[in-house]
């Protein structure tokens, strides 16, 4: 701009000179008439005449001449005004895109940083979870560490508790082992009959009970058969049938009522006695029929069961009858082929079995509810860890606080058989749950049919903890 503004200025100052120049030409003219006036004041008009026409074409050619250079240096001017304005353009044209360059550059420059600090943000962000993740597995490691040496301690705490535990079983068996051997003693000196015994120290009155299990058939004796001997609904004392057959419970409390049952998981049959040790009979037995008789050479009547024992006599039921078509009687069974128990299935967090049913107002196991029971046994032996509720239901029929007494001893008596054949005792709980949980319409006031009363008379198993 300041260019073109001093071009503009020497072109004026050119037109200023020219002017200039024209009057002082002008003024020499001028002059040179005054003087052509007075020095030749008497040439002749000829002369003048000439002269002023060759002054006239002079001054025709000087003007063309400063006409045509003043257009040459306007033409120059212009061309020059021209050039320096398409420079001038050229230049802001130039400086524009040098600016937009420029602004596009701080742009990129602007997102480079951005795009930088965004970087070192998520940096910043990865770097603090990573410090929080590393912090959270140095927690998780110290809770580990804390969890392991808590369990060495609980490990070291059970170790020794076993020890003492041992110990405890240890004197416990050495008390028994005592006892046994005096019992041992103390039935060497008595007769093998049913004998009424006092403690001469204590005044302890106690009776031993002796008795047989038997089978309808023959009258002869069933070795192996599991006795089971209980007081008031709790299992008391179990043993196991001699050779010949012969059960004996030792120091009994005399003048009480006891409950025998006895079974074999090889025989399907289940027998229940009750006496009185206060008036015992002469002969205590009870009689298991195998499934399958096979009679040889006579003809046979065959009893089921032994039921009670009232006034000192034995009663059966169907008492064997045998009419020997020979001298000589012989008689074979067919052993029964050994049962392969199989571990049930689990449902919904629920040991699946058959219905584990008691008979009305009763609580002792039957022969099916047992073997039903033998499968919880597999089942524990089969997962180690697994713990289990044994929950026991009545029907809604009597009154509801005797229904809740009644299943906690079914209860009781499920947890006993399972914990007798070997279930640990910390792994399996029993509850009654009386009425509380029908699984039916049956409720207290409705009338249902005994089918439907037995469904709700039940046993289940549900799984705490697998």
């Amino acid at each position: 701009m300041a260019k073109q503004q001093a071009e503009e200025k020497r072109i004026r100052q050119e037109e200023a000179q020219a002017q200039a120049e024209k009057i002082r030409l002008a003024q020499i003219e001028k002059a040179k008439a005054a003087k052509l006036a007075t020095v030749q004041a008497a040439e002749a008009v000829a002369e003048t005449k000439r002269l002023e026409q060759a002054i006239q074409a002079k001054n025709e050619a000087e003007k063309q001449a400063l006409e045509k250079q003043r257009q040459e240096e306007l033409a120059a001017a212009k061309a020059q005004a021209e050039a320096i304005r398409k420079e001038q353009a050229e230049a802001q044209k130039a400086l524009l895109a040098k600016k937009e360059q420029e602004r596009l550059q701080q742009e990129e420059a602007l997102a480079i940083q951005q795009a930088e600090e965004k970087r070192i943000r998520q940096e910043e962000a990865q770097a603090q979870a990573e410090k929080i993740r590393l912090a959270q597995i140095e927690k998780a490691n110290t809770a580990k560490l804390e969890a392991i040496r808590l369990a060495e301690k609980e490990e070291e705490a059970q170790a020794q508790a076993d020890e003492i535990r041992i110990a405890e079983e240890k004197a416990s068996l050495a008390r028994i082992e005592a006892s046994r051997l005096e019992e041992e003693r103390l039935v060497k000196e008595k007769e093998e009959d049913n004998n009424i015994v006092v403690d001469a120290k204590s005044g302890k009155c106690s009776v031993n009970i002796k008795g047989s299990i038997k089978n309808p058939l023959n009258n002869k004796g069933i070795a192996g058969a599991t006795v089971d001997i209980y007081y008031e609904g709790q299992n008391i004392e179990s043993t196991l049938s001699d050779e010949t057959g012969t059960f004996y419970f030792h120091n009994s409390d005399c003048n009480t009522t006891y409950t025998i049952v006895s079974y074999k998981p090889e025989i399907d049959d289940f027998a229940k006695l009750a006496i009185d040790t206060g008036n015992l009979p002469k002969e205590i037995a009870l009689f298991l029929e195998p499934e399958v008789p096979v009679v040889t050479d006579k003809e046979t009547v065959v009893a089921s069961k032994i039921e009670t024992v009232e006034n000192n006599n034995v009663e059966t039921d169907n008492a064997a009858k045998e009419i020997d078509t020979s001298e000589k009687e012989e008689t074979a069974l067919i052993q029964p082929k050994e049962e392969v128990i199989e571990a049930p299935k689990i449902f919904n967090g629920k040991v699946v079995l058959n219905p584990i049913y008691f008979d009305l107002d009763e609580y002792y196991l039957t022969l099916s509810a047992r073997r039903e029971l033998d499968k919880i046994i597999v089942l524990m032996h089969q997962r180690p860890t697994m713990i289990i509720e044994s929950g026991s239901h009545t029907d809604t029929r009597g009154p509801f606080d005797y229904n809740l007494e009644l299943s906690e001893k079914r209860s009781q008596q499920t947890v006993g058989y399972l914990v007798a054949n070997g279930v640990d005792p910390d792994r399996i709980s029993g509850r009654g749950y009386g009425e509380s949980m029908p699984l039916n319409h049956c409720v207290e006031g409705v009338k249902c049919s005994e089918e439907e009363h037995l469904i709700n008379r039940r046993t289940e198993f549900v799984i705490l903890r697998e």
